[in-house]
This record gives structure tokens, sequence and C-alpha cells, in this order.
């Protein structure tokens, strides 16, 4: 990886398994990520089961489990508000981990000698990022 194609590379963080898997469901897509509506799906997707798994055992045990887990606000707080604000700020914390390896090099805070193996850092994190 050269030192262009670290200024280039405006996603050097961006990558990995739930990365594939969510442009595989064709949830994002190159020129359009989606956030929203990831945010959206995930929180559905973590806190559906929740509630009909608290229904199941509310009517297999015949206890009212279900109104205890929907005035349970801690559940609401981590499912609802936490995993959505994690989406979101995935979208720009990327970009700005891309822009920080950047201005290493564009600031010369990297040093002639160190330059190739900064590169090799570099290529290091994608290609984990990419490896199955």
């Amino acid at each position: 990886m050269t030192t262009e194609t670290i200024l280039d590379d405006n996603e050097l963080f961006d990558g990995g398994p739930p990365r594939r898997l969510e442009t595989a469901l064709r949830l994002v897509r190159p020129d359009k990520p989606n956030t929203a509506s990831r945010a959206a799906l995930v929180s559905l997707i973590v806190w559906a089961p929740l509630i009909l798994l608290a229904s199941i055992q509310s009517f297999s045990i015949g206890q009212d489990k279900l109104t205890g887990l929907l005035l349970d606000f801690a559940v609401h707080a981590r499912y609802l508000i936490a995993v959505p604000l994690f989406i979101l700020a995935e979208s720009f914390t990327l970009s700005t981990l891309g822009k920080t390896a950047r201005h290493f090099v564009e600031a010369e805070l990297i040093r002639d000698q160190d330059r190739p193996r900064f590169e090799l850092v570099a290529a290091d994190i994608r290609r984990l990022l990419n490896s199955d």
C-alpha cells in the first residue's frame, strides 16, 4: 500500500464481517449507507426476540413477564437507544479514523524511514478487516 493509497482511502477502517453481511443483504451500498434504516433494523432484530420470548414465557407459565419487560427502561435504553446510536456513530467514526490516518501522512508526522512500516500497518488493517 502506497502513501497515495492511504491518502485516497476514505474508509481505511471500513470492512469486516458485519459490513460484508450488510452489503450482502443490500443494506449498504457504496453510494448509499442507509444508516437510519440499518439502525432501525438492528433495533428490531435485537428487541423483537425479547418481546417474543417474554410473551411465550408469560403464556407458558401463567405469569405476566411481558409487562415486566415493557416496563424495564434499561432494556429499552440498551436496545432501542444505545444500539441505534452505535450504528449512527459508525458513519461518523469510520471516516474520522481514515482522515486521522491520512493526517499522519499529510502533516509529515511519519518520518520518511518509518513510512514503509506505516504503510504495512495500514495494509495489515485492510487485510485483517477483509479476511474470513
